[in-house]
Parts: structure tokens; sequence; C-alpha cells
């Protein structure tokens, strides 16, 4: 395999990227670089060229024009017909149709810089890439790399925002942690809601104590919440820039169980065996009268030894009747929380075509106390 060695460099003034903001309407800020093309080959494929930029770092949010010097070093005429970048946030224009033997050509990319995305890791890498290719197979074209490290950039630390409000709370309180690359500073955030969210408390913080980090919190009161939940949207932005990142945020009232689905979907490979049907169990916590593992001693006799304390509660008891007859329940425990793999065996009788005999009733025993739900049974259509 023959690799020739790539040389990349961009220009001085590229110091002076970060002296003034961009606001909207602004031209981009120009950057000068040069890559040199390099050859990869091997006895098995035909060579691939390929040319690397690797930048400083550019600011999230921001337009920047790369004017890209693609140097020739090899006897081959590079050739191409068409090119196509892998991002939306480059535009491409290019001289000509190909780099001649030992000469070069210009590349101009109008990049506008993505935010990091929600989750994003604390050292940040960009990239974008752009393909020179022919249908002409003895067109080699060449493909284009652009290398750069992503500041100036604000982003949520996680992805979406969960919240159940247990029965016990009037008011929940969620931080939502953010995530800040220099030269950017706290105090450029901006922050928004959504207009389904108006009714909750958003502000943002520098951190605290319990959180060195900059955070949303988020204060939530049980009364704003209909029954049915809400969904909307933390968003924040940058002043002077137009650029925002937001993130999901679903708020619901915690259940003392989760049983999905209610409904059973009723099977059988043939008429010989029982139908069978599962489901997924999920218990809550002490916050709405069911205990926690971790936290039960607070409901428990405090004379009682720590070994007592310690024991485990058990699994469910899960009973089911379907139009009225028992059927066989297994729970079985799914990783180290409270949340089980519930498996129906039903014997019969069953008339697809009675809806009294498709109604389904459900009793949870769990730390004591009884849980009913009422739900109904899906027979699919069944094939000779």
């Amino acid at each position: 395999m023959l690799v020739l060695v790539f040389l990349i460099h961009s220009s001085s003034f590229f110091a002076q990227a970060h002296a003034q903001e961009q606001g909207p309407g602004q031209d981009p800020q120009e950057i000068n670089c040069e890559a040199m093309i390099s050859e990869q080959r091997s006895e098995e494929t035909q060579p691939f060229f390929f040319a690397v930029a690797e930048l400083e770092q550019l600011e999230a949010g921001k337009t920047y024009r790369l004017n890209i010097v693609v140097r020739n070093p090899t006897d081959l005429a590079i050739r191409f017909s068409e090119f196509s970048a892998t991002c939306g946030c480059a535009k491409v224009k290019i001289e000509g149709d190909e780099i001649p033997p030992f000469d070069e050509s210009l590349v101009q990319m109008d990049l506008k810089v993505p935010n990091p995305t929600n989750g994003g890791q604390e050292f940040l890498r960009g990239q974008v890439g752009v393909k020179f290719t022919s249908p002409d197979p003895t067109d080699v074209g060449y493909s284009l790399i652009v290398n750069y490290s992503v500041g100036n950039s604000f982003a949520f630390r996680i992805d979406r925002v969960e919240v159940e409000i247990p029965d016990k709370e009037n008011v929940v309180v969620k931080k939502v942690p953010i995530l800040l690359t220099p030269p950017m500073t706290f105090d450029q955030l901006e922050l928004k809601t959504t207009e389904n969210l108006r009714d909750f408390s958003a502000k943002l913080v520098n951190g605290d104590s319990d959180s060195p980090q900059p955070y949303v919190e988020l204060k939530i009161a049980k009364a704003a919440v209909p029954r049915g939940g809400i969904v909307g949207e933390l968003i924040l932005t940058r002043k002077g820039v137009e650029h925002v990142t937001g993130i999901m945020v679903r708020v619901q009232h915690q259940t003392a169980i989760v049983l999905r689905p209610e409904s059973i979907r009723l099977v059988r490979d043939n008429d010989s065996k029982p139908f069978v049907a599962t489901a997924i169990l999920r218990m809550g916590n002490e916050d709405n009268g069911v205990p926690s593992d971790d936290n039960r001693s607070d409901v428990r006799d405090q004379n009682q030894t720590t070994e007592e304390k310690q024991k485990p509660i058990a699994a469910p008891i899960v009973e089911l009747m379907i139009g009225g007859n028992a059927a066989k329940v297994d729970v079985k425990k799914i990783g180290n929380g409270r949340v089980y793999r519930v498996t129906v065996h039903y014997e019969g009788p069953l008339d697809a075509s009675d809806e009294d005999n498709l109604k389904v009733l459900w009793r949870v025993n769990y730390a004591g106390q009884e849980y009913v739900i009422e739900s109904h049974a899906f027979v699919p259509a069944m094939h000779p």
C-alpha cells in the first residue's frame, strides 16, 4: 500500500475569528486554508484520493466561508462531474471539473457550524465532507474532509426531560443540566418555553453547591398538569445569534402501577395449546404509597431489626380473570428495578364473538396493597 502524506494549514488571520459576534444577516467570516491530495492504493482496489483540512476552533451557530486550495501533487488528473456534501450545513462551489497534475483548485464552502446535539460530550469535534465523483469509471474523483473543533457552543446535557408528579407532592423541581464550551459564557444564554409550559416556572441557574454546572431549574406545580399530562419544550438561545436548541419536556402524573398493555392479545399455536399473552408491569415508589426497596424502612416499625428492614419486598402477586374464568399468570423480575414481565396462559373457554367473554380483570397485590385494573382481551383471527 502506498500512502502520500498530505499537508494542511489555515491562514494566519484565523486567530481573529472570534474577534466579533456574527449577527443575523452579516456576511460569513472568511478562512483561507489548504489541503494536499493524498493517494491510497492497494493491490485489490483502485486508487483512492482524498484531502483533509484540519481547522482550529469554529464557533457553533456561526457561518464561515472556507476558501480551500486543494493541491494535486500527483501525475494524474483528478476529474469529476458532480459533488455532494455530507451535511446540509455546507454549501459548496468549485472551479472547473478537474485538478490537473501538479496543479490546484479552489473549493469554496459556506459552512454554518451546527450546535452540538443534546446529550453531547464535553470535548466536541465537527466534520463535514464533500465527495467529488463522476459516472465515468475512468474519472477517479476524490473526497475532501474538513475537521474542526466546536467552541462557543451550548446544548442540554440530556436529550429529553421526563417528569412524573407523585400524588403527595404539590410541586416538583427538575434540574436540566447545560453544556457550555468557551468562549461561550452563561450570561450569553437566553431561555424560552413553548406556550403550553407557560404555567411552569423555568429559569437559568449558573450552578450551585449541589450542581456546579449551569442548568435550567424547572418548577412544576401539580395543579398545572392536566390529567393526561403535558408535552412542551425548553428552548435555549444565544443573544445576537440566529440559533436555538430545544429539548422535549414530558410531564405526567405518577401512577401507583403501570401495566402495558392493559388489554392483552391472546394467541396460540393450535387448538390443543393454551392461549398466551405477555405484558410489562412497573410498580411505583413510596411517593404514591408503594414503598421502594431502598426506602421502605420509612413506613415500617422503627423497632424492627436492620435485617428485617432490608429484607427485599416480594414480587407482586398478579391474578387475572378473563370472561370470569381464571388464567395462570407468571411474574418475572426484569433487572434490578421494580419492572416485571407478566406471562399469561389461558386454557379457555373463549368465544371471540362474545364481548362479555373478552372482559379482563387484573388484581395486583404488592407491598400489602391491592390494585384492580379492568380491560379486555383481543383474539386475532385464526386461520386453519
